[in-house]
């Protein structure tokens, strides 16, 4: 095999492991990532002989108007990091097409490193450490050969006949016996030996910051009001207990007390615990912001608040998001690396209206919520019997109810001076302790 042949090859190679990295991450579609792939595979096998200057400054005008385009969406989504991997991978992808000389190979790697480089942070598994073993050996035999290269380049450049120059650089770049096989053996045996003495370092000594390896999960926070089920009771120690569970911030203004963040709501009492029982969810759509909207019908208006929250890791099978009353849409931070896996991150809502989010377990959530005080929420997707069980009083209410209610509302037909009348008789009438008996089978006799 000719030293070109096999300079090309390798290439090849080390560009399809380095992309095939971002690929596994799952943070792209799979048509795109296997046309790019592909590319990468047959891009540097493709020789072209002519027109290589003409070729070379349109590729330099496509490398700059791609970059306005992607730079463009980057700035107008906040997502930098997306486009401008997207940006590497495609402009890797053309220039493995465009492989005239020494300086077009090492741009060619650099691409694929940064690529490398990125893969390393948003797919923190297995398959990263399995890949990168082959791409460091790759990477290191297309550094030489693009050393052995320039040495070809430059020395026919020396040459005073510029046909004699072209010939000797065909010459040379088709010799079978250019490089030694013995020391293309001996660089891929260095490059193993160095990088898993440089494993075994990175475990051994202490050092500042993550590491790729670092356990990056940690154990989850279980405390009284974040959890999937309420404890009446149990409240004291949540008032007693001062670990910080959530952090929430303001964007653009202040938040005025008090504060109130909605979870979860819980639809079923035993005598001693509310706990929930829905559990059908319906995923979320985004608008043309990426922003999760609570409710499809109702686009943000613009009048709404955004507040920023970061969660620590609660106990239970599902992430839930907590947002002031009544929350809008829901918005991973752009910068956020978890945006480039959505299929693994992926917001979703039930019949009460709770918003939960999918994702690894055991992991702190930084989020933004978009709200409106001034908006009710709106029962999306309930059923004949939801609605009779939750939207209506049910058969069989107990006569005590009955009175009590016919009481409060005075026969009142607008249902938001009802409300109101409720919120002030139970703010006046009722002093709340958590010392009550709580029947099991009549929750409701405390009050009445």
């Amino acid at each position: 095999m000719s030293f070109d042949r096999l300079h090309r090859l390798v290439s090849s190679g080390t560009a399809v492991l380095g992309i095939s990295i971002v690929a596994l991450s799952g943070g792209f579609q799979l048509p795109l990532m296997v046309a790019f792939v592909l590319a990468l595979a047959i891009g540097p096998q493709v020789v072209i002989k002519q027109y290589q200057t003409i070729l070379g400054k349109a590729l330099n005008i496509f490398a700059v108007v791609s970059g306005l385009f992607f730079g463009y969406l980057a700035f107008s989504t906040s997502n930098f990091l997306y486009y401008a991997l997207f940006y590497a991978m495609l402009l890797s992808s053309v220039k493995g097409f465009f492989l005239f000389q020494r300086n077009d190979f090492m741009q060619f790697y650099v691409l694929s490193f940064l690529q490398c480089i990125a893969g390393a942070v948003i797919n923190p598994g297995l398959s990263f450490g399995v890949l990168v073993i082959p791409y460091v050996v790759l990477l290191t035999l297309c550094l030489l050969m693009s050393n052995v290269r320039k040495w070809v380049e430059e020395t026919a450049d020396a040459s005073v006949s510029k046909v004699r120059n072209e010939r000797d650089i065909v010459a040379w770049l088709g010799s079978k016996s250019l490089l030694p096989a013995q020391l293309l053996w001996l660089t891929a045996g260095l490059s193993i030996s160095t990088f898993l003495v440089s494993v075994v370092f990175f475990f051994l000594f202490p050092r500042v910051g993550m590491g790729f390896f670092a356990y990056q999960q940690r154990p989850p926070v279980s405390m009284p009001g974040f959890a999937e089920t309420v404890e009446l009771g149990a409240m004291t120690n949540a008032l007693e207990d001062t670990q910080v569970v959530m952090r929430v911030k303001a964007v653009g203004g202040d938040l005025e007390p008090p504060i109130r963040m909605r979870g979860q709501s819980l639809d079923y009492y035993d005598g001693q615990k509310w706990s929930k029982t829905t559990s059908t969810v319906w995923p979320l759509r985004t608008d043309q912001q990426n922003r999760f909207l609570v409710d499809p019908r109702a686009p943000l208006g613009g009048m709404e608040k955004t507040v920023e929250v970061y969660l620590e890791p609660i106990s239970g099978s599902k992430h839930i998001l907590f947002a002031p009353q009544t929350p809008v849409a829901f918005e991973p931070p752009p910068n956020d690396l978890r945006a480039l896996r959505p299929e693994k991150w992926r917001f979703y809502r039930d019949v009460s209206g709770d918003v939960v989010v999918t994702g690894p377990p055991n992991v702190a959530l930084v989020y933004y919520a978009h709200f409106d005080e001034h908006k009710a929420m709106s029962p999306l997707f309930l059923t004949a019997s939801l609605r009779k069980d939750y939207l209506q009083l049910p058969e069989g209410l107990s006569s005590d109810i009955v009175a009590l209610a016919r009481e409060i509302a005075e026969d009142r037909k607008d249902h938001e001076e009802v409300a109101s009348r409720l919120v002030r008789f139970f703010h006046s009438r009722f002093r709340y302790s958590l010392h009550s008996r709580h029947d099991e089978n009549d929750p409701l006799a405390d009050f009445l």
